[in-house]
């Protein structure tokens, strides 16, 4: 059985998908991990390491679980784009974090 070539816009929407992914996971992440470490006592920054860690973990977690979607949805392009439109949303407050650190 021999697989059909992927379209053009598959090939565009898979790509946008990938890249606003990570950004969209760590908005994602960010907001879980305050949420979880609302109640960690804050000696010595005991909370704001916790929160770090929260970060990286379920950043890595979102990533892998949107790539995931991406493999299990491929031939499905306009599910995939709505998800696309709603993680460039999500990735507006990482790319306005990376700028101000940046300027």
């Amino acid at each position: 059985m021999k697989s059909p070539d992927p379209t053009p816009r598959q090939i565009i929407v898979l790509i946008l998908y990938s890249v606003l992914s990570l950004p969209a996971s760590m908005t994602i992440a960010g907001y879980v991990a305050t949420l979880i470490t609302r109640n960690v006592s804050n000696f010595e920054g005991g909370a704001g390491y916790a929160a770090l860690w929260w970060i990286i973990l379920l950043t890595c977690a979102f990533s892998v679980l949107s790539m995931i979607i991406a493999a299990l949805l491929r031939k499905r392009t306009t599910i995939l784009a709505a998800i696309t439109v709603a993680f460039a949303a999500l990735s507006v407050p990482t790319f306005k974090l990376a700028h101000e650190l940046l300027t």
